[in-house]
């Protein structure tokens, strides 16, 4: 799932949770809107968590600059491309991705990350696991 603005993309990337594993009368991707804002949320696998139990389903998020060349509309495959290959890189894109600094706090982001963040009311940085936890 992916949304892009001012030559950024944000991208957020888990496991595709089949049918019989939803919530009932939930889906994976949930999207909740109003007036005043849309939220669009993701959903793990649906299971009973006993107490003192814990489960974790992993939802990693990438903030990328577009690069020029890739004009951002719906179904484009070179976009699509870009975003994959953001999420699966290669050998050689991994490498360099590991020299590159990533942010753990909206403090590290720089103004247009945050705005683009902002306005695509996904909030978060990247790489973040999302523990399920029964209190």
């Amino acid at each position: 799932m992916a949304h892009t603005a001012r030559g950024l993309i944000y991208i957020k990337s888990f496991t595709d949770v089949p049918p019989e594993l939803r919530a009932p009368g939930e889906a994976e991707i949930e999207i909740y809107a109003n007036n005043r804002y849309v939220e669009v949320e993701v959903q793990g696998p649906y299971s009973v968590i006993d107490p003192g139990e814990s489960v974790s389903w992993t939802v990693r998020w990438y903030l990328r600059k577009l690069p020029p060349d890739i004009v951002p509309f719906p179904g484009n495959a070179e976009l699509l491309s870009f975003a994959a290959g953001v999420v699966r890189p290669s050998s050689s894109a991994k490498a360099a991705q590991l020299t590159r600094p990533t942010p753990h706090s909206l403090d590290d982001l720089t103004k247009e990350e945050r705005a683009v963040l902002r306005d695509s009311l996904l909030g978060g940085v990247v790489d973040q696991v999302m523990p399920k936890r029964c209190v």
